[in-house]
């Protein structure tokens, strides 16, 4: 085999290489692809001037409400009793936010606050009175159930061992 000197010949174009010159362009172009849209969220070349910026706002707010009047109204759900329910708690939930908020104000006393006070308690003195009468006539039955009678029973240990302490106690000598 003879070399020769300062020459070279190139290879030919298999279909081989064909392919794998193919393959590389399109994984550049990926990658190039790729760093592109990463790049742009990362950096941008001119900063958005406050006019831009309300200018993308109000385009935005305009997109809004067409897509809003092009959708139209919604559909009137009817009022079940868990939608009721919903709101009902919902509003309850709000009264009890504003109450915290508020300061609560002291009335202080009054006249007035101290009759209804009294005739409160009156009130409650005579229902009282008039529940214990009917009650009074009546008397209290023990229930007789297996819980009542394991405490019955515990409580029958424990008062003769109390008890066998007293007498041991009385009848040991110090």
């Amino acid at each position: 085999m003879e070399r020769l000197k300062g020459s070279c010949s190139a290879a030919s174009d298999t279909p081989e290489i064909q392919r794998v010159k193919n393959n590389q362009r399109n994984i550049s172009a990926l990658f190039y692809t790729w760093d592109s849209r990463l790049m742009k969220g990362l950096m941008s070349a001119i900063t958005d001037s406050p006019e831009i910026k309300l200018a993308r706002e109000n385009t935005k707010n305009i997109s809004d409400v067409q897509y809003r009047e092009s959708v139209g109204s919604g559909t009137a759900v009817t009022d079940t009793p868990e939608m009721e329910r919903v709101r009902r708690n919902q509003h309850n939930i709000s009264d009890a936010k504003y109450k915290k908020a508020v300061d609560p104000v002291s009335v202080g006393v009054t006249p007035e606050l101290e009759r209804v006070k009294q005739n409160q308690q009156n009130i409650s003195t005579v229902q009282y009175q008039r529940s214990l009468q009917e009650v009074k006539g009546r008397s209290c039955s023990e229930l007789d159930t297996p819980e009542m009678r394991r405490v019955r029973k515990s409580q029958d240990t424990v008062s003769m061992v109390a008890g066998l302490r007293q007498r041991l106690r009385v009848t040991s000598p110090h």
